[in-house]
């Protein structure tokens, strides 16, 4: 459906101007190879390069912003189904807080943790890795009692 409105409404300056600047190098480009050959001096074939450089400029930002437009279009279109689907929710159906209800409780039959000195310090500390390993007993050290 785009494409037809792109059809049907009136060009703008910058499109016209694009036109004729890509009419003007077609014409160069076509003039340089005439019977399907290769100009011969360099200078030519410089400015055979650069107009051909030019159309590929212009068609490659053409089909980006084409591109752009799909994408935006697409992220549009996801934003307003996730609004609807958002607006869908009646607040009544969210969960009210209920002040009656207590906060769950462990049992006392739950055996409380046993920490090591400084397992629960918050920060950073200076030192190596033979002093971390220090602070924990042999068992949990394992194999790893040769530290340096």
């Amino acid at each position: 459906m785009s494409e037809e409105i792109e059809q049907t409404a009136p060009k703008s300056p910058e499109d016209q101007i694009l036109e004729y600047t890509q009419s003007k190098r077609r014409s160069l480009i076509e003039s340089l190879t005439k019977n399907n050959s290769q100009p011969d001096d360099r200078g030519d074939k410089m400015v055979l390069l650069s107009a051909l450089d030019g159309m590929d400029r212009a068609t490659l930002t053409k089909m980006r912003i084409k591109t752009d437009d799909k994408q935006a279009n697409a992220t549009s279109q996801a934003a307003t189904a996730i609004a609807q689907l958002l607006n869908t929710v009646v607040p009544k159906q969210l969960e009210r807080f209920d002040e009656s209800r207590t906060a769950p409780m462990l049992d006392n039959d739950f055996p409380l943790p046993t920490f090591i000195e400084g397992e629960t310090i918050t920060g950073t500390q200076g030192g190596d890795y033979a002093e971390f390993m220090k602070k924990f007993p042999d068992e949990i050290q394992g194999e790893n009692t040769n530290v340096q």
